[in-house]
């Protein structure tokens, strides 16, 4: 008799074994035990339970936005943490966390849960180490990153020779050069308001022309002082002793039959305008022997710009 109910029991035994990590209670419920990573029994329920610092209804640390980038949650997988840089805990993405200790003088732990390093680029301004800044590993508006060698770790400065774009920097020369403007730090542009004599340019009137500047259309002579016989057509010119702007302008400033020249340099009334009998300019390639009588020879006259 005791031998068969012995056996009996074994069999009740063994049909009543569960999985090692579950626990069957007396209500028949089957609620996880403690694993062996410490994760509190009820995590992801939703609700928090003794053994729990958060509950947020999953056993995640967060998931991917829409660019790639991971974004963590309010509560760790395991809920034991709310994966905030200064709750002592090390989370996902951090190097250290001494909660309260972060940041004092002597921790190992900076106040954004970085190690302690010397390094430039560690997003910490280690001050006793000479860096004005530190902005991490990327180029900020207002400080160089490690890439710019002497300049790493230090507040962006036109003319400190690294090119920091973060910072609205095109070149950095220091000085002008024909390629970049050594006050500004941007390139070269006739028109940006800039006198870059190295660039070749002698005036700036934002790109437009006026009476003291070529414009950018003016190609090759964009931004030079203009000159009737410059071969370009600033028509916002008037040419010295002129009496009205330029029209025309040829190369040099000879006369042809459409354009009157410079007068070999001396300008004056109809210069770099067309050709008009009568407009005070002796234009010989246009077939006027004359402009006034004193064109022509002693005892004739000038009339429709002919010697009669």
């Amino acid at each position: 008799m005791r031998a068969r109910m012995w056996i009996v029991g074994l069999v009740l035994l063994v049909a009543c074994r569960v999985p090692s990590d579950r626990f069957v209670g007396v209500d028949g419920a089957g609620e996880r035990d403690a694993v062996a990573d410490g994760t509190p029994p009820g995590c992801g329920n939703g609700n928090l339970e003794p053994g729990e610092v958060c509950d947020d209804g999953n056993t995640v640390d967060g998931e991917q936005n829409d660019t790639g980038g991971f974004v963590l949650d309010h509560c760790s997988h395991d809920c034991l943490s709310t994966q905030v840089c200064g709750n002592g805990v090390v989370d996902r993405g951090e190097q250290c966390d001494l909660g309260a200790g972060n940041g004092l003088p002597g921790a190992t732990c900076y106040s954004n849960c970085r190690a302690v390093s010397d390094v430039c680029g560690n997003g910490v301004a280690d001050i006793e180490k000479g860096e004005d800044c530190d902005p991490g590993v990327m180029d900020s508006a207002t400080c160089n990153s490690n890439m710019a060698g002497a300049a790493s770790c230090k507040v962006s400065r036109c003319g400190d020779g690294y090119v920091n774009m973060a910072a609205a920097e095109s070149c950095d020369s220091g000085a002008d050069t024909a390629q970049c403007n050594g006050r500004l730090c941007t390139l070269t542009v006739c028109g940006d308001n800039y006198v870059n004599q190295e660039a070749g340019e002698q005036c700036e009137s934002s790109g437009r022309d006026s009476q003291t500047c070529n414009g950018r259309s003016a190609a090759a002579l964009a931004c030079h002082v203009p000159l009737c016989g410059d071969g370009y057509v600033n028509t916002a010119f008037t040419p010295p002793g002129g009496q009205a702007t330029e029209e025309c302008d040829n190369a040099n400033g000879v006369d042809t039959a459409a354009c009157n020249g410079n007068k070999n340099g001396n300008a004056g009334p109809g210069s770099c305008r067309a050709s008009r009998c009568g407009d005070g300019y002796f234009n010989r390639a246009a077939g006027e022997t004359c402009e006034s009588n004193a064109d022509c020879a002693a005892g004739r006259t000038c009339t429709a710009c002919k010697c009669g």
